[in-house]
Parts: structure tokens; C-alpha cells; sequence
């Protein structure tokens, strides 16, 4: 059957089958299921039959079934057993039986939990996290971080993740209430309330130690100072871009959320320009200066964008959009109808879209040659003057529009959240592939464990990256990963943070500020999407010295 013979009710047949088959097996097997009928041209009558009135092991057999036992099911459809569960999914699906929702992780109160393992839990938890993350143990002793993995399996909660997230929050909490800046994990593990409960008294040495061991593991935390490179734009383009964003996925979970979560979306907005936080003395001064005054250029290490995705196609499918000068509804509504369109009713998928906002005129010459030359540093032709090539990306006014790549990894382990999936998988996969390390490149060495670009990568400033893990309506949570580290981000962060981290203007005297229309906007927005954690902050938080506990609280949200 011919995508232009298929009529509706076929087509909406194969997206309830590959709704389904995504969540409960995996996109690749779904996807598997829409192209048998087709091939064999059943129509939506013919699709009907052979799923209803199969009965395994003594009925009759399903036509797709027996296809995919002997196929590319062949791994999860190898006994009866499995055979009457995959027909029970694909019943379901076709007979519009109501999926039970996903039950939100929360609490009641603390006292609950229950922290007492068998020898065999840490093992199993380490199992499934190390089959998800390859390489993410270097040693066998690593103990703390697959207890704690195990302590939520045993409660049914995100513990490793609202651990970390409660202290980053906590972190720029002291910021924004106190103005405080310096603060790390010994500081929290002195203050944080759970910590002096009773019910976690013999787990606390391992619950204190797995945040730093996830810093380690995963993504550094934020640093809430100067960074050693400014991103050199105007921060109004960078707000429009996540409140579009976040507009696009309201926009698709209310349409179909069932044919979407959970899924993860990684924004990464590439500046027109970065430049170092280094005075001529190579100290680290906070103020920003004219070009040759001081100012120190960063080399494009990105270079062009498409030569990488086209030198790894077989790791990387893309589309490219080129001249995109949207905003508002009409940017999220690009946005939405694209990913839609790529995500094709297949849940539990990770894509990965790129902002490149620098000027075309430099980054359609920065390829082969480019890359072989270590970026142009080791040309001896002359062609790449990294000095000249920086001026002008410093004083060449933006005129030109931005390309938009939506990109996907081929790589199951960075494309799909399996069935089991940790919280964890997710920072992981943002911390392992943003990015094709390019082959021509002898700086860029690709490893087993390392074959691309990730999150712990600051790409010389160049990196900037807002990633969404999508369970459902009901819990989003929004990361932000920019000089080689990363935070639970919320829209507040947007005109509180960011300043702290773009090119100051009027000579490098005063923060760039975020527009009155896109603050409003961001002051509207919900600041947190996340019943489950709020109430975990609010339970083991405590009160401060003024009395408050809110994970974000209204006097921050006004100013």
C-alpha cells in the first residue's frame, strides 16, 4: 500500500500500533509493525482481523507476529509467552483501550520511606543504569551512586535526580535570597534538613557523597560566577528561543500526548560569536573590553555544521532550515509541526536541534580544509587567520538569518528512552552526543566511550543548551548545560542568570538585559512542572532564616 493510496483509517490504525509499540517495546519495533502491513497491503479491515482474532499459543496466528518472531522481533518475540502479551498491546491499541496514566513520583511525607536493601538491589540497579550508560563506572568500587539508584527503585521515586536538582536549586536559591555565590556541597550537606532526619541516619554518608559522584559521572555543576567565556549576542534571541520552545511542547502534549511522552529534546542555540574572559596578564577580570584592547578571541571549534552531520552520516539523519527569522507563536508553531513530523507518532524518542546563529559567510568556508588544519591554526597557505576571522565576528553587525538542523543520533543508546529507563539515562545522553567529532580533525580523536561532543564539552564558549525530559503533561523538567557544566533550569533563570553569562555592553560596564515583553512572558510562565519534586523540596528542605522554604518564591519572580 502506496502512502498516497492509504486512506485515513488505515493511517490511523498504524499510529495507535505505533504509539503503543513505542512505549511498551521500542520505536524501531514499532515502526517494523506499519511497514509489514504495508508491504503486504492490508487495509485497516484486513489489519483489524489479523490482530483480533489471533489466539495464541492454540488459535489462530497473527500474519505481523509470526513475521516479526522470525524477524526484527525475533529478540522479544522468541516464546509464546511473549507472543500473547505483544497481541494484548496491539488489542489495546487498535481497540482504543484507555493506557492507564503514568503515575506522578511523590510524597506524602518523609516518613515512609524505607532505605533497607537486600544484597541483590544495588546490583540489579547498577545493572540496568551501566546497560544504559556504557562506560558511565570507571570503577568497580562506585559504590554510593548505585545505592542510592536502588533507594529510589525501592520507593518508586527519582531520588539521585531530586537529590541533585534539590541541591542546584538550593544553590542558586542562596543567590537569589542572600546573594550568595559561593556554595558547594559540603555547604549544603551541613544545612540540608533530610540529611539530619532519622529515616535516612544509615544511608547518609552515601546520599551526602552521590552528588558529587553525579558531577563526576555526568554533567559538573553550575558555576555562578564570571565564566571564562562570554557569550558574545544579544540574550533577547536566546529567551525567544526557549519560551518558543516551551510553547511548541505545550502545543504538542496537549494535541497528542500520547503519540510524545515521554521523550527528551535537547535546544542547543550556538552564538554568533564567544569570546574569553582573559585579560593580556591571562587573568580572569569579569570586564569585557573593545576588540584588540585586551580581548581575547575564542576559535570557532564548531566550524561548519552540515560538513560534520554529511562526514558522519551513518551516526547522524538531519533536516536542514535555512533562513529562519521567526518569534513568538509562529517560531513555536515551526517548531511543533517539525518535530512532530520527525518524532512520527514513535514516543520515547531524544532529538537533538541546533540554532546556528552565526554568520554563514565564515562557517560555509570552515570544512575540509578547515578541520584538517586543527581549525585553521596549523594552515600554512595563509587562508585561516583565526585573529581576523574573530574580528569580525565581534564588530560584523547580525544580518543575516539563523539555520535550524533537527538532528538524530542512529545510535539507539542517544535516540530512545528504553521501557526502564532511568532519569539518569537522559543527562547522560546530553553528556555523550550533541555533536559529530569530525573525522578530518587530529584534535578531535574519536574513543569508543567518547565518539562525540556532549555537554562536558565547552566548545570555547560555543556551547549552549536547554534540554527538556518530557514524561507527560504533568512533569517537565528543563536542564541548561553551558560551559561544561549544567543546572535544573527554571524560566526565572532566563532574566536573573543569563546576564551573568553574555558580553556585557556600553564597554563592557553593564549586563545585558532581557526585554520588558520576554520578562513578562518568562514571569507568566510556570516555573516548575514537577509536582513530585516540589513536594520533595518542600518536605526535606526546611525553612531559612526568614522563615521561607519555596522552591521559587514570588519576591524573586517581581524583581
Amino acid at each position: 500500500m502506496s502512502s498516497e493510496t492509504e486512506d485515513p483509517e488505515t493511517r490511523k490504525l498504524f499510529d495507535k500500533i505505533k504509539a503503543w509499540i513505542s512505549e511498551d517495546y521500542n520505536p524501531k519495533l514499532a515502526q517494523a509493525c506499519e511497514d509489514f502491513y504495508k508491504e503486504e497491503e492490508f487495509d485497516a479491515d484486513g489489519i483489524r482481523a489479523d490482530i483480533n482474532d489471533c489466539e495464541y499459543p492454540d488459535g489462530d496466528a497473527c500474519a505481523l507476529i509470526d513475521e516479526l518472531s522470525d524477524n526484527k522481533g525475533k529478540d522479544v518475540l522468541s516464546t509464546d509467552q511473549d507472543k500473547i502479551k505483544f497481541a494484548k498491546a496491539l488489542k489495546d491499541a487498535i481497540n482504543g483501550i484507555e493506557r492507564p496514566k503514568k503515575e506522578v513520583p511523590t510524597l506524602k511525607d518523609l516518613k515512609g520511606l524505607n532505605f533497607t536493601l537486600s544484597k541483590s538491589d544495588p546490583r540489579k540497579a547498577g545493572k540496568v543504569i551501566t546497560e544504559q550508560c556504557p562506560g558511565l563506572f570507571e570503577e568497580k568500587d562506585e559504590e554510593s551512586f548505585k545505592y542510592v539508584l536502588a533507594y529510589g527503585v525501592k520507593n518508586n521515586i527519582p531520588l539521585l535526580q531530586w537529590l541533585v536538582d534539590t541541591y542546584l536549586r538550593y544553590k542558586i536559591n542562596q543567590k537569589y535570597g542572600r546573594g550568595i555565590s559561593e556554595f558547594n556541597t559540603t555547604d549544603f550537606g551541613n544545612q540540608y534538613e533530610f540529611f539530619k532526619n532519622p529515616v535516612c541516619a544509615k544511608s547518609k554518608d552515601k546520599l551526602r557523597s552521590v552528588i558529587a559522584s553525579f558531577w563526576k559521572r555526568l554533567v559538573p555543576e553550575i558555576q555562578l560566577k564570571p565564566p571564562m567565556s562570554f557569550v558574545d549576542d544579544d540574550i533577547n534571541k536566546f529567551v525567544e528561543y526557549y519560551s518558543a520552545m516551551a510553547d511548541a511542547i505545550n502545543i504538542m502534549l496537549n494535541e497528542n500526548e500520547n503519540q510524545m511522552a515521554p521523550c527528551q529534546i535537547d535546544l542547543w542555540v550556538i552564538p554568533k560569536n564567544s569570546v574569553s574572559n582573559l585579560d593580556d596578564d591571562g587573568d580572569s577580570d569579569g570586564e569585557e573590553e573593545e576588540a584588540g584592547d585586551g580581548d581575547q578571541g575564542n576559535i570557532d571549534m564548531i566550524g561548519n555544521l552540515e560538513y560534520r552531520l554529511k562526514e558522519d552520516k551513518d551516526s547522524f539523519s538531519y533536516e536542514k532550515f535555512e533562513d529562519i527569522d521567526l518569534a513568538g507563536t509562529r517560531l513555536s508553531r515551526f517548531l511543533s509541526q517539525h518535530i512532530v513530523a520527525k518524532i512520527n507518532n514513535q514516543r520515547s524518542q531524544r532529538l537533538i536541534i541546533y540554532v546556528d546563529r552565526r554568520d554563514p559567510s565564515q562557517t560555509d568556508k570552515m570544512k575540509g580544509k578547515y578541520f584538517k588544519d586543527n581549525y585553521g591554526q596549523n594552515d600554512e597557505e595563509g587562508k585561516w587567520d583565526n585573529d581576523q576571522l574573530y574580528r569580525e565576528r565581534k564588530t560584523t553587525k547580525k544580518t543575516w538569518k539563523d539555520t535550524i538542523y533537527i538532528v538524530q543520533s542512529s545510535d539507539t543508546k542517544f535516540s530512545e528512552l528504553k521501557t526502564q529507563y532511568s532519569a539518569e539515562t537522559s543527562f547522560w545522553a546530553s553528556s555523550k552526543c550533541l555533536l559529530p567529532r569530525s573525522k578530518s580533525c587530529p584534535s578531535e580523536k574519536r574513543t569508543k566511550m567518547d565518539p562525540y561532543f556532549g555537554a562536558r564539552s565547552d566548545l570555547n564558549g560555543y556551547q549552549f543548551c536547554l534540554s527538556w525530559h518530557i514524561d507527560s503533561v504533568d512533569v517537565i523538567k528543563t536542564y541548561w548545560y553551558h560551559n561544561a557544566w549544567g543546572t535544573r533550569f527554571f524560566p526565572i533563570d532566563a532574566y536573573k542568570l543569563w546576564p551573568m553569562y553574555f558580553k556585557k555592553v556600553h564597554n563592557g560596564k553593564k549586563e545585558q538585559e532581557v526585554k520588558k515583553d520576554n520578562k513578562t512572558k518568562l514571569m507568566k510562565m510556570r516555573q516548575v512542572i514537577d509536582p513530585g519534586f516540589e513536594k520533595w523540596y518542600e518536605l526535606t528542605v526546611g525553612k531559612d532564616d526568614k522563615g521561607e522554604r519555596d522552591l521559587v518564591r514570588q519576591d524573586w519572580i517581581q524583581v
